[in-house]
């Protein structure tokens, strides 16, 4: 199976939003305020607690005719850029629907955020639908929409022949540091 595209949008009016705030025309603290979701968020969805967890990062503002739009990033799925369809935030609930394909459920499938925000605006915490499946989460506001944000990193995968000098020469590259190897096999 080949390796999915991530979906990038690079919105412009961003940018300018980064360059209000570093001009000091916008006070940084005005994102973070009660009750509003534009801002850079970071943190994780938990699969199975302390086993498998996934970094995700999302980024929402306000699109030129004022509606909230936003981005979500799972650099572990390839996922960068990659647009809500809507964001809602109806008091302290906050609903984030995107679309992409499924394994489990096809093409083009739905999967929802729905959250609560903290009463300080700060964290946001609750689960990812995904049809008849819940995924926990939680996120932390960090910056507000637009700022620079750094490039997610992505593990380097090594494919090997079936020889086993190969694997010994490529984990002995590395002998003093930590180095995991995790061997696949048909069998």
């Amino acid at each position: 199976m080949g390796r999915r595209q991530a979906t990038t949008v690079h919105p412009r009016w961003w940018r300018s939003l980064a360059i209000g705030i570093s001009l000091g025309m916008l006070p940084i603290s005005s994102f973070a305020a009660q009750g509003s979701l534009e801002g850079i968020w970071k943190g994780m969805l938990v699969l199975k607690k302390a086993e498998v967890e996934a970094d995700i990062l999302v980024e929402i503002g306000r699109a030129p005719d004022g509606t909230l739009a936003g981005t979500f990033d799972m650099p572990v799925q390839n996922y960068i850029y990659h647009p809500f369809e809507t964001i809602q935030l109806d008091g302290s609930e906050a609903t984030l629907e995107f679309r992409r394909d499924s394994e489990r459920r096809g093409k083009n499938a739905l999967f929802i955020f729905k959250g609560e925000l903290s009463e300080d605006g700060q964290k946001l915490t609750g689960e990812v639908v995904d049809g008849d499946k819940t995924i926990p989460f939680h996120l932390t506001w960090t910056d507000p929409p637009g700022m620079p944000r750094e490039e997610p990193w992505v593990p380097e995968v090594t494919t090997m022949s079936d020889r086993g000098d190969e694997l010994r020469e490529a984990f002995n590259r590395n002998k003093d540091h930590v180095r995991l190897v995790l061997t696949l096999s048909p069998t």
